[in-house]
């Protein structure tokens, strides 16, 4: 299983449009949040996602981003990248996953 993280910036966009993206991207499977091992759940920054996939590459989960996102933001930035492992901070408190 592999964790992904999704950057999503859509330049010259309103918070409208970053609203309309993630609820496209969750939608269809990728999350606004990450869970830690304890199970708490972590909202992440604005703009990025938790995908995790049993079989895709970065490169599919890229490629799929960017054909979910143009259909309501289309040009944006799209950065995506495969976790090995992940650890936070929020500021109140920290995670592992």
């Amino acid at each position: 299983m592999a964790n992904f993280t999704i950057r999503i910036e859509v330049r010259g966009g309103s918070p409208a449009d970053d609203e309309r993206v993630a609820a496209a991207l969750e939608q269809k499977g990728a999350f606004s949040f990450i869970i830690g091992d304890d199970g708490t759940r972590t909202p992440m920054p604005t703009g990025e996602f938790n995908l995790v996939s049993q079989s895709a590459t970065v490169i599919q989960v890229m490629n799929w981003t960017r054909e979910v996102v143009d259909e309501v933001a289309p040009g944006a930035y799209v950065f995506v990248t495969e976790a090995a492992g992940r650890a936070w901070h929020t500021g109140q408190g920290a995670g592992a996953g």
